[in-house]
């Protein structure tokens, strides 16, 4: 069983090893082309195949065993679950029974979302709280192709003249910014 890859995402979903050796691995965002990547993984083996999914920190992971483990969640919806929500925003609205924040995931109907808010068990160790608008901002960038010193230096300097809770105003805001610092 593989459990941790590391190498160069190729294309949206390929983890080329040092070794020259390419595994598919699915992810809740695509991997940028290019781009260093560490992964846990968890390996999955139904009669047809052997699907592998990647995940950036080990939290991440264990939150998406945790939703493959309640009734009528496959990985297919954990992957979309982690997607839309990081493990402390969902651990958020599994405290406060935010039914609405499980549904902005694509493919996730109400009844799934309650029954994730009802049953899920989350690992002990992750703390509720949604990430800082600004971290969200600098991934963003950062899966555009940006490297985080980039993303960081853009958002700090749009801070001061753009509201960065309202994320698709900040983001198009940065990307000006980089713009215009490149030319």
């Amino acid at each position: 069983m593989i459990g941790y890859l590391s190498g160069t995402a190729k294309g949206g979903d390929v983890v080329l090893t040092p070794s020259g050796v390419g595994y598919a691995v699915r992810c809740p965002l695509p991997l940028v082309d290019g781009a260093a990547v560490e992964l846990w993984v968890r390996t999955t083996m139904t009669q047809e195949q052997i699907t592998l999914f990647g995940f950036e920190t080990e939290l991440e992971r264990n939150c998406y065993d945790a939703l493959c483990k309640v009734q009528k969640v496959g990985p297919s919806i954990a992957l979309a679950v982690l997607a839309t929500l990081t493990p402390g925003a969902l651990a958020a609205a599994v405290a406060t029974n935010n039914v609405d924040a499980v549904t902005s995931a694509k493919g996730v109907g109400r009844k799934t979302a309650e029954m994730i808010v009802a049953f899920v068990e989350l690992p002990a160790d992750l703390e509720p709280g949604a990430s800082a608008p600004s971290d969200d901002l600098v991934d963003a960038l950062v899966a555009l192709g940006y490297d985080t010193e980039e993303a960081s230096g853009a958002i700090s300097g749009i801070a001061t003249d753009v509201d960065l809770g309202d994320e698709s105003a900040a983001l198009a805001a940065a990307l000006l910014y980089l713009g215009r610092v490149a030319a």
